[in-house]
């Protein structure tokens, strides 16, 4: 008779097998980390679920920069992009396209079709915007905005407040979260409750003087304001 451990593994690996083929099991794979040493019957684990990689010729563009998607409630698919239509700006003699937030609908079925992008013209300025970022309930948006006037430095972290009447004003996050080195490229956590960010400001390290890192803000209810840390102690 086979040992107590060989029955154990064989039981496990067709429970595994029956809960994917069934579609139960499915969510659960999909949430934890595969490595090479995962398999089943001697096949990668990765080989159930295999991923296209296809350049998006509908949004990108071949004379803009097209960057930082991020999609909200699964069919809106917001981004930046310095395309035609963006707001323009002159720099000494020249005249330039800024890097503005766009927006589209996406509908994920067979066609894989998209709506035409459109400026958030409601946000944009002749500056830069940058990479934003949304909390599950959609309420708010955290964005990267560049160079504009009253900022604390080069690139500063904004939110703005979205409502069923449009947009409200832009918020710069402040002192707390904002200094007069570079803070961009916000990520917030699904509840809202946290920010993530990079900043090239001071460590206290010298030898990590003008080095990016990532740092978090956290909602202070009482005080009303946000309280910062990094999170790549050395």
């Amino acid at each position: 008779m086979p040992g107590v451990n060989s029955i154990t593994l064989f039981l496990s690996v067709t429970i595994v097998v029956l809960a994917y083929a069934s579609g139960i099991g499915a969510g659960a794979m999909d949430s934890r980390i595969m490595t090479a040493s995962d398999s089943i019957s001697g096949h990668d684990i990765r080989s159930f679920r295999k991923l296209h990689v296809v350049k998006d010729t509908v949004l990108s563009t071949q004379q803009s920069d097209d960057y930082a998607p991020i999609c909200v409630f699964d069919s809106l698919l917001y981004f930046v992009s310095n395309r035609n239509g963006s707001i323009r700006r002159t720099e000494g003699l020249d005249t330039i396209r800024s890097h503005d937030i766009w927006y589209c609908t996406v509908f994920t079925d067979a066609h894989n079709v998209r709506d035409k992008p459109i400026n958030l013209a409601s946000i944009n300025t002749h500056v830069d915007e940058g990479t934003l970022t949304m909390a599950d309930d959609g309420r708010a948006m955290h964005f990267t905005l560049c160079n504009w006037k009253g900022g604390f430095g080069s690139c500063d972290i904004y939110r703005i407040e979205l409502t069923e009447a449009g947009t409200n004003v832009v918020t710069n996050l402040g002192p707390t979260v904002n200094t007069s080195f570079w803070d961009a490229q916000p990520s917030v956590s699904p509840d809202g409750s946290s920010l993530f960010f990079t900043s090239n400001r001071p460590t206290g390290n010298a030898d990590r003087e003008n080095n990016f890192d990532i740092w978090y803000a956290e909602w202070d209810f009482e005080q009303v304001f946000m309280v910062v840390g990094r999170t790549n102690h050395p």
